[in-house]
């Protein structure tokens, strides 16, 4: 054993042995990885071992225990403290307090015990209660009157309009005045150069009409308030200048005019026109046919707004013109009397 001592001190290597069976302590391995002890071992001292010439078996007992290799311990997980679920406290309903019906609430379950049909009445009859003060309010505004008579206009001249109770449902509205302008403008022989008389002129829905389809009108009124109306409308409103107001009754100023053309726009007799199966309709004290035989001679036609049950057969027996009837317009229909071919003299022999 000295002299292998020496040998290593003779080789310059400083390896002190106090054990032949434990050599050198082998590194730790880290955790989580397999390490081979026996090749550290082995490389440590192969040079000492062929010095030495000791043989292998004097350090396989050393390494034959780390030659396997041990995998690691996990480490145990920490569980996860789950919070606690809140335990749900069940209310106990309150016991219903019992009480005796008031008079609402018995009418009210004596009408749903008697059937939905009398609900549904009620709820009818209130929304048609609803429906008759929306429209008579509306009815009664001469605001929204004149919105609706004289659309066409801007807001700020038709707000500068007058119109009593009587024009609010008697004038024409601008739109059915440009069809009746129209349509008059298309019978043969007439022109913008024609002259029209408006022997019903109101407040002027057909006059303002009138205006500007023909070169000259002259507007007829009985009733002295809507005169001023029609004058302040026609000349201070819409600044026609075109035309000449009339106050007076036209049956006894008719045969003091010359034009192309006669309009008459004759009251109905209110609503209660609509019940009849047939309407004859006058002008003052005068029939529309006598009113039209007047003409005769002034004028090649007469052109008369009527509703649609008008006695179109008594008023043609009873004039000596030629008269048409156009019902194409809505809620309404148009007489027209031709008097181009009749003359004073032919009735003056036929009397």
């Amino acid at each position: 054993m000295a002299n292998d001592v020496s040998i290593l001190h003779e080789a310059g290597e400083s390896l002190e042995i106090t054990n032949e069976t434990s050599m050198t302590k082998p590194r730790r391995a880290p955790r989580n990885e397999c390490v081979d002890t026996n090749n550290q071992t082995d490389d440590v001292l192969s040079a000492g071992m062929n010095a030495l010439k000791v043989s292998p078996s004097s350090s396989s007992t050393s390494t034959a225990s780390s030659s396997e290799c041990v995998p690691a311990k996990k480490a145990p997980s920490k569980k996860r403290n789950k919070s606690k679920r809140k335990q749900q406290v069940a209310v106990e309903p309150e016991a219903p307090v019992s009480r005796a019906l008031n008079a609402s609430e018995m009418s009210l379950l004596q009408l749903l015990m008697s059937g939905n049909n009398q609900m549904i009445v009620v709820e009818e009859e209130k929304k048609a209660v609803k429906r008759t003060t929306k429209k008579s309010n509306k009815s009664n505004d001469p605001v929204d009157k004149r919105s609706f008579l004289f659309s066409g206009l801007p807001s700020n001249v038709r707000e500068q309009l007058q119109l009593d109770e009587v024009a609010q449902y008697s004038v024409t509205d601008m739109k059915t005045a440009a069809r009746i302008s129209h349509f008059i403008m298309t019978l043969p022989g007439l022109t913008p150069n024609s002259v029209i008389t408006d022997a019903t002129a109101c407040v002027g829905g057909n006059t303002a009409s009138f205006c500007t389809f023909f070169r000259y009108v002259q507007a007829v009124e009985i009733d002295a308030t809507r005169f001023r109306m029609l004058v302040h409308n026609m000349h201070s409103v819409l600044s026609f200048v075109n035309l000449q107001c009339y106050c007076a009754n036209y049956v006894q100023v008719a045969q003091q005019f010359l034009q192309d053309v006669v309009f008459i726009d004759p009251p109905w007799g209110g609503p209660e026109y609509r019940s009849r199966s047939t309407v004859d309709l006058n002008l003052g004290d005068a029939s529309l046919a006598e009113v039209c035989e007047l003409l005769v001679g002034r004028t090649q036609y007469v052109v008369i707004k009527v509703p649609q049950n008008f006695d179109i057969e008594r008023f043609t027996h009873r004039v000596s013109g030629v008269v048409s009837y156009i019902t194409h317009f809505r809620k309404m229909a148009m007489v027209v009397v031709d008097y181009r071919y009749v003359h004073p003299e032919e009735l003056s022999n036929n009397n």
